[in-house]
């Protein structure tokens, strides 16, 4: 797809006034005009080839663009693809590579990426259950605004994992999530 027609497919796409860029920058962006914004470039067109969002979806070529500012030290893209790595999508399935990126873009403090570390090390998935580390992770996170460690970490309150079992902090917690719209709060 050349740049003029994926310029003309972003148009439906990008809302004004949503923070979004339309192709055409993104593309002018990638291609020099101020490197320092190159990653967000790279990463919002990943955005775009990961969802099939004005392009054809080609989760191969989201994973290249989120690499090229995962690289560049680009949270946001080292989060997205540690989501790939840990899903399989248009990169070999490996925890291991998630667990890595993950743990680049939570040292940043991205909250996104601190949750789902968290997940990765409650669950097991790259070798040994960490409990209190998932704990530390889900805290940092909710503390950043996600409703969704807020729930993570009620979970492991309900259950004592990694800290002790305390229903009444549980409770809070699904609250406040449910509050902020944690669709899975109960």
């Amino acid at each position: 797809m050349t740049p003029a027609q994926e310029a003309q497919c972003v148009q439906e796409w990008a809302r004004p006034g949503a923070g979004l860029w339309t192709l055409d920058r993104a593309v002018e962006e990638l291609r020099g005009g101020y490197p320092a914004l190159a990653p967000l470039a790279a990463t919002q067109l990943g955005d775009m080839y990961e969802h099939g969002t004005g392009v054809v979806k080609n989760p191969v070529r989201a994973a290249e663009l989120y690499e090229r500012a995962a690289l560049a030290g680009f949270a946001p893209a080292q989060t997205k693809l540690g989501a790939l790595y840990e899903n399989g999508s248009g990169v070999p399935k490996s925890a291991h590579v998630a667990l890595d990126w993950y743990s680049l873009a939570a040292a940043q403090d991205h909250w996104d990426a601190q949750h789902r570390l968290g997940k990765l090390l409650r669950d097991g998935k790259a070798g040994e259950t960490e409990y209190a580390e998932a704990v530390k992770l889900f805290s940092a996170s909710a503390k950043g605004g996600n409703s969704y460690a807020k729930i993570s970490l009620g979970e492991l309150y309900e259950h004592g994992r990694g800290v002790p079992k305390n229903l009444t902090r549980a409770k809070d917690l699904y609250t406040q999530a449910a509050r902020e719209g944690g669709t899975c709060a109960v």
